[in-house]
């Protein structure tokens, strides 16, 4: 406990450890100084009785603070109270903070004790009892740079916390008057000159050239990371940075509801704990938590890096500025070196589950604690399993039709999990149609061996020519057009293309024709149920065979390394790789060996849930309820601003199909509960739809994280494929070599290649 001070005048005032600042007598008009003080003894003052009554006085109105409150002049010690008349400057500024609200105050003044980059030396509740005097101490701060260091930290304030400061509080000289807090916060924090600064833009060059030396420039300028100029604005103004951070908060088991967030451990029906919105003042995303168990949130506004930097980088926020920094703003120019020099994984968090029913939820976690796989395979697989099973027989109407027709990518290192995942998840469909091709085989063989006999022999015998047998299948393993479409002919309510490694696919597109079989193109227009026809040798009837209305799913794994495959040959212009939804897991190690199983009982409920939804007899429409849809038209309005606001024509195609995919993903989870015991009704709910906007979102995140990917030009990346990709997203020759460290005859060569 601190000891009370009975007499402030009475203190050591010389100690040459302590930083000075002049101590004022009331009334403000006095301007000549009583004693030059340490803040430690100011802040003994504040907590002592000594100014307690006066104090309560001001607050109760029977008392002014102009005329009866002692003030200091926190930046310095004075001969009088004039900017000119500094004799010591201490480095410390004081920022005023009004108007918050009384019921949060306190934590306010814990939250901002606690920052890691300001590290506030002194806080105290101001005589007004609804604002905070916040004291900086500012190592190697001058008289000169105070103007500087002030718009810093009014500018982190804004930023971080959507605090206010009062800017008429910036002159060297400013009072801050002093009254009681018993729960004053003081210690030895401090921020360096060149850590504060490094958060303000540079200063223009060509606006530098016009001072001349009847205007010189009164500040040196300030040391700026090289990293970049500005990282915490930029930053917060990245869709992937606040797609992290959104992913960041699912991890750590905040739940989603549209702009709503729910606390761990509390129920949404309950009632919600914050909101993740757009700050209209400045179009800056804001995660605004006002509950008091939203640990390890305070009760006031974070940016998206804020988010990240508390819950990835636990509130270091240098660490965290720097790395966010070299793994996003990093310049085309500086490609090279960046991913050279750097291994910062991008972070997504867990795909989401918590919009799906509980049994679905169980299957998933339960697999992987058996398995030690990630999590994320599994739910991939389950949204994938149910989409075959639900194919063309749910559809959602509307402006546009959707069934839930989708491609998934599982990514990860050789013998990781993906293939269990998805080898388990799809078992049952496995399973249906060995069944069906063990009674494809009886009737084939009836049919060969009737057909073998003469007329005159089947009348004899009183046997009838039949049929020729079909074999309906789900799985398919081979993409050409000869073996798929005569597949999907027959089972067109939705087949699927499965493959362990999805670089087979890609190998395979033309093996057999020199490139020219169509396979690529006859998938691209799949997705959208582009008819699909194929002309087949032989003539006759089943010559031509056309699909009116495909339904192909398309389900594998690729290793990371492989990814830039997936983009050669105009495939990331073309639309084919964002049409992908991929599962890349952040943590995706080989598991360790577990000696357990999967319950068979889980595995009968998984068998019949799938079973169950192939049973659907007939094609159901369903729309949107007016919940949903307002969530869906909310959503969509924001996701085409980011895509307006995206350079990458790319990044366009995968921001564009995202629109698509969050409606098949809301038929899928629709599928899933109408499975588990929903009431049926022909509509989409507002929470099935937000379920499936949080899974989107997850797919947006990864896109990311593929396109981060491409540009890798380590291990596994061909250079010619580099060249081809960058300049088709239009960047020039030069500007190629340099990046990659080549000559620009060198790229023009490759360019040119036929």
């Amino acid at each position: 406990m601190d000891k009370p001070l009975s007499n402030p005048l009475s203190l050591e005032t010389t100690n040459k450890d302590n930083q000075l600042v002049s101590y004022f007598k009331s009334p403000i008009k006095n301007i000549d100084p009583f004693v030059d003080i340490s803040l430690v003894k100011i802040y003994e003052i504040v907590k002592s009785d000594k100014l307690k009554q006066v104090t309560e006085n001001v607050r109760n109105g029977s008392a002014k603070k102009i005329n009866d409150l002692p003030y200091i002049t926190p930046s310095g010690t004075f001969n009088s109270r004039k900017d000119s008349e500094l004799l010591n400057y201490s480095g410390i500024i004081c920022i005023d903070l009004d108007s918050l609200d009384d019921h949060f105050i306190n934590s306010f003044r814990d939250t901002l004790a606690g920052d890691s980059f300001l590290k506030p030396c002194f806080i105290f509740i101001s005589p007004s009892n609804n604002g905070l005097k916040v004291f900086i101490n500012i190592i190697n701060g001058t008289a000169e740079t105070h103007l500087q260091h002030f718009a810093a930290i009014v500018k982190y304030l804004s930023e971080t916390y959507q605090l206010m400061a009062d800017q008429s509080c910036k002159d060297v000289s400013r009072a801050c008057f002093l009254c009681y807090d018993p729960d004053a916060y003081f210690s030895n924090g401090f921020i360096e000159s060149s850590t504060l600064l490094s958060i303000m833009p540079l200063q223009d060059e060509t606006e530098a050239d016009q001072h001349d030396e009847t205007h010189p420039q009164p500040l040196e300028p300030a040391i700026i990371p090289e990293i970049h100029q500005r990282p915490s604005e930029e930053l917060n103004r990245l869709p992937m940075v606040h797609h992290r951070a959104e992913a960041a908060l699912k991890s750590n088991g905040w739940q989603q509801d549209g702009d709503s967030w729910t606390r761990p451990g509390k129920n949404p029906r309950n009632g919600h704990s914050a909101k993740f919105n757009i700050d209209p003042k400045d179009g800056l995303w804001k995660f605004t938590n006002w509950s008091d168990n939203g640990l390890p949130f305070a009760c006031k506004g974070y940016t998206d890096v804020g988010v990240i930097c508390l819950l990835e980088y636990k509130d270091d926020w240098i660490t965290c500025i720097r790395e966010l920094a070299v793994e996003y703003l990093t310049p085309l120019t500086h490609l090279k070196t960046a991913v050279k020099n750097t291994k910062l994984p991008i972070k997504i968090g867990l795909l989401p589950i918590d919009g799906m029913p509980p049994f679905i939820q169980e299957y998933i976690t339960t697999c992987s604690e058996i398995f030690n796989t990630p999590r994320d395979y599994w739910a991939g697989a389950a949204i994938m399993a149910t989409a075959l099973g639900i194919g063309d027989k749910i559809q959602l109407v509307g402006k546009y039709n959707n069934v839930p027709i989708l491609w998934m990518n599982m990514i990860g290192n050789v013998s990781n999990g993906k293939s269990e995942s998805q080898d388990q998840s799809i078992k049952p469909f496995e399973d249906l149609d060995k069944i069906a091709h063990k009674h494809w085989l009886n009737e084939y063989q009836e049919y060969e061996s009737i057909e073998s006999m003469s007329v005159k022999d089947r009348k004899e015998a009183r046997v009838d020519r039949i049929q020729k047998p079909i074999l309906f299948q789900y799985i398919v393993k081979d993409i050409t057009p000869e073996a798929l479409t005569p597949v999907h002919a027959i089972n067109q309510r939705g087949l699927m293309y499965s493959r362990d490694e999805l670089k087979g696919m890609i190998d395979d597109f033309g093996k057999y024709t020199g490139g020219k079989s169509g396979e690529q193109s006859n998938l691209l227009s799949s997705y959208t149920r582009v008819a699909m026809v194929t002309n087949r040798k032989g003539g006759g009837k089943d010559s031509v065979l056309r699909i009116e209305r495909p339904c192909i799913f398309v389900f594998g794994g690729m290793q990371p390394d492989l990814i830039p495959t997936l983009a050669a040959d105009n495939r990331a212009e073309n639309g084919f790789l964002s049409r992908f939804c991929n599962v890349w897991p952040d943590h995706a190690d080989k598991p360790d060996y577990n000696k357990n199983s999967v319950p068979g009982e889980l595995l009968k409920r998984w068998n019949d849930y799938i079973v169950g939804l192939t049973t659907i007899p007939q094609a159901d429409n369903i729309t949107l309820s007016v919940e949903a849809e307002n969530l869906y038209k909310d959503w969509f309005d924001k996701n085409a601003g980011i895509s307006n606001r995206e350079d990458s024509g790319y990044l366009k195609g995968v921001y564009g199909k995202l629109d698509i995919k969050a409606l098949r993903l809301a038929v899928i989870i629709y599928g899933m509960n109408l499975q588990n015991g929903r009431l049926y009704t022909k509509q989409i709910t507002g929470e099935e739809m937000a379920a499936a906007i949080s899974i989107t979102e997850y797919f947006r995140a990864t896109a990311l994280k593929v396109y981060h990917k491409l540009f890798d030009n380590g291990a596994g990346t061909n250079t010619k494929d580099v060249i081809k990709f960058l300049s088709r997203l239009g960047n020039s020759q030069n500007k190629i070599a340099e990046v990659l460290g080549v000559t620009q005859p060198y790229v023009n060569k490759i360019l040119n290649q036929k």
